[in-house]
């Protein structure tokens, strides 16, 4: 079976406790010269797999599931980051250069700052509210 995405997945995994199952990964499998139809793929592919010209890509349920995961958990930081950007942008482009007081920016002492600033209140008044000792003062 020759597919792209994620389509291959479900006919992968339904045999693959029952029959010897291989994902080709398409760089290993050259396809045929000339106008390409499904029989003359299907017969390559069935020709490379009797000679055993091919490299099996190493997948398996639980590795598959694993993989998932990681990437899922990749996606939701990345996608975090993208947040704390958007309101990190607006601050520098304004003149309020938040990381040189705060060195985690969306720290409990940052995350008040914000909020105290978008109620509108002045910029000295917050820092002078916060008690932290940790917050650098010089600036």
């Amino acid at each position: 079976m020759e597919s792209t995405g994620i389509y291959w997945i479900s006919a992968h995994a339904i045999p693959e406790g029952i029959a010897e199952v291989h994902l080709v990964n398409p760089l290993f499998v050259k396809y045929l010269p000339g106008w390409k139809t499904d029989l003359q793929d299907s017969a390559w592919l069935a020709e490379i797999t009797q000679n055993g010209l091919y490299k099996p890509s190493y997948i398996s349920l639980s590795r598959r599931g694993l993989r998932d995961l990681t990437r899922t958990h990749r996606k939701r930081v990345e996608e975090r980051n993208r947040h704390k950007n958007r309101v990190y942008k607006p601050l520098v482009k304004n003149g309020i250069r938040i990381a040189e007081v705060f060195s985690p920016i969306f720290g409990a002492s940052g995350i008040k700052f914000i909020e105290e600033l978008l109620q509108g209140k002045n910029i000295q008044e917050i820092l002078q509210s916060l008690k932290d000792r940790r917050i650098q003062r010089n600036r």
